[in-house]
């Protein structure tokens, strides 16, 4: 199919899910550059590219380790993460907003994307590449085994160590968390 797509219709067609990647990744504004420099990678190589969607994130992937790569040696002193390139400004919640009224969501669904989209932003890379599949690509634990190169069993255990990560990142979950008891403390001391 890929082969019979003009490049048109090839960007049309698979520049969408790179941008919102690449947002999750990086944020709003970086997102674009990442977007350009990956297209621009792309289009030489568009009729060889067999999986499109999983070659444009490993290749996003790539440019934004270059460019952390870059960033740290500039700031030798200091330890550069992606947290550095993505902040949790109102400029960036401005720039979701815009991105879901673009998309024609309700203000319920704007609400979903966001609440998701910041409980992402808290876990590490790989992490959040692992959550970008699950959630928005619904790709399957042997998908994403695939495309990280790594077994359906360590897919497993990334999703749970996600999971543990995101409930602690939840205030809600830590509240309710403290006031719970712990299990086995109150069972069995009756009697």
């Amino acid at each position: 199919m890929t082969s019979e797509l003009t490049t048109e219709e090839w960007i049309r067609l698979y520049e969408p899910g790179l941008l919102m990647f690449a947002r999750l990744q990086v944020g709003y504004h970086q997102a674009e550059d990442v977007r350009q420099e990956v297209l621009i990678r792309a289009v030489p190589r568009i009729r060889s590219i067999t999986d499109p969607p999983s070659w444009l994130r490993a290749t996003a992937m790539n440019v934004i380790n270059d460019e952390l790569r870059k960033k740290f040696a500039l700031k030798r002193g200091g330890r550069q993460t992606h947290t550095d390139l993505a902040g949790d400004t109102i400029a960036e919640l401005a720039d979701d907003m815009a991105w879901c009224a673009e998309a024609g969501l309700s203000l319920e669904q704007t609400a979903e994307y966001l609440d998701v989209i910041a409980l992402l932003r808290t876990l590490p890379p790989q992490l959040r590449h692992v959550g970008y599949l699950l959630v928005f690509e619904q790709a399957t634990q042997a998908e994403v085994a695939r495309e990280l190169g790594c077994s359906q069993t360590n897919v497993a255990k990334l999703i749970k160590k996600a999971n543990v990560a995101l409930t602690a990142a939840r205030p809600e979950a830590r509240t309710e968390t403290a006031k719970r008891p712990q299990q086995g403390a109150t069972e069995g001391r009756t009697a």
